[in-house]
């Protein structure tokens, strides 16, 4: 049994509150976030029952103090291998997670306090600026995405489909500013072609209003993307009507997060290399910001980039302001 989920039995055994990941769902239950961010923040919590589980920590979940919540938040600091720490803004979302889930146990009257209020090590404010890759770095992206002949070719060499997926994500996640989670949900009847005009739209889902939106993709990035769905008919024969657009390496499943972040991950450690430095972010989202910043620039509208990114008010640009030049 994992620490985790023996440190969660025995808060059931030895106490009337609910074990630590009863409080966990009961806490998603009342809040319904979506189900990729359900996933990100059921990570963020067994996280922290890791840490308590520690031999030099030992204490249950309604047991937790400040000093706990310091000693988690600088961990995830230190913890990184490869020479990267854990942004500001990461460690500010873990914090989060955790303050809204001792909440909810304090309104519930599972417990007395919440080990968050007192922490010392709190993160500045998610409102930190977000990082943002030059236009120069983004056109070399878009390079690689439009390289897909030679994964293509490399695929009938029987190195695999990998790599022409791989272009096909970044093209998208380049021009579309999709998220990680819009990524794996995107649906092959989701894509509608204009032929006339050698561009495809896709057709977002989500929970919110704003998340339903269809967005355009420029002709380079369509037929990136069309080289795909080539090779995934291919790949799956009268199967390939239907299912996500985007496909893992096991049984065709749809994407996981993890493999999102590895693909884009992959890139952007290409332009470290090529451009001989080091950038904070790795993940899908540094693209996303990354794009609607350049949309930014290009002079787009608020009110259009808005609702091209699927936001719903201006204050999720805030992060993006330095950015932009100011005119």
């Amino acid at each position: 049994m994992s620490p985790a989920a023996h440190q969660s039995t025995s808060a059931a055994e030895s106490t009337s509150q609910p074990s630590a990941l009863e409080l966990f769902d009961s806490w998603v239950r009342a809040t319904a976030p979506g189900e990729e961010a359900a996933r990100v923040y059921r990570s963020i919590w067994l996280t922290w029952l890791r840490y308590l589980a520690r031999a030099d920590v030992g204490r249950s979940w309604h047991q937790a103090k400040a000093m706990d919540v310091d000693g988690m938040l600088e961990s995830l600091a230190q913890r990184r291998a490869d020479g990267h720490h854990s942004s500001h803004v990461s460690r500010r979302r873990y914090w989060k997670v955790l303050s809204r889930v001792y909440q909810h146990a304090r309104n519930r009257g599972w417990c007395q306090n919440n080990p968050t209020h007192r922490a010392r090590s709190v993160p500045r404010s998610e409102e930190t600026p977000s990082v943002v890759l030059p236009p120069a770095y983004l056109d070399r992206l878009r390079e690689m995405a439009t390289a897909y002949d030679d994964a293509y070719r490399n695929a009938k060499k029987g190195q695999g489909w990998i790599k022409l997926r791989d272009c096909a994500v970044l093209a998208v996640a380049l021009d579309g500013a999709l998220t990680t989670s819009e990524l794996i949900a995107l649906q092959v009847s989701k894509v509608l072609a204009y032929a006339p005009m050698g561009i495809k739209v896709l057709r977002v889902d989500g929970q919110r209003p704003a998340q339903r939106r269809d967005v355009p993709l420029e002709p380079w990035a369509s037929t990136v993307l069309q080289a795909w769905l080539d090779e995934r008919s291919r790949l799956m024969g009268p199967a390939a009507a239907a299912g996500t657009v985007f496909l893992g390496r096991k049984g065709y499943a749809a994407l996981s997060a993890f493999t999102v972040h590895q693909v884009t991950q992959g890139f952007v450690e290409q332009l470290e290399h090529e451009f001989g430095t080091r950038i904070a972010h790795r993940g899908a989202n540094l693209l996303r910001s990354s794009v609607v910043a350049q949309w930014l620039r290009m002079g787009m509208t608020q009110s259009d980039v808005l609702a091209r990114a699927g936001l719903d008010t201006a204050a999720a640009l805030r992060r993006l302001q330095h950015a932009v030049p100011r005119g």
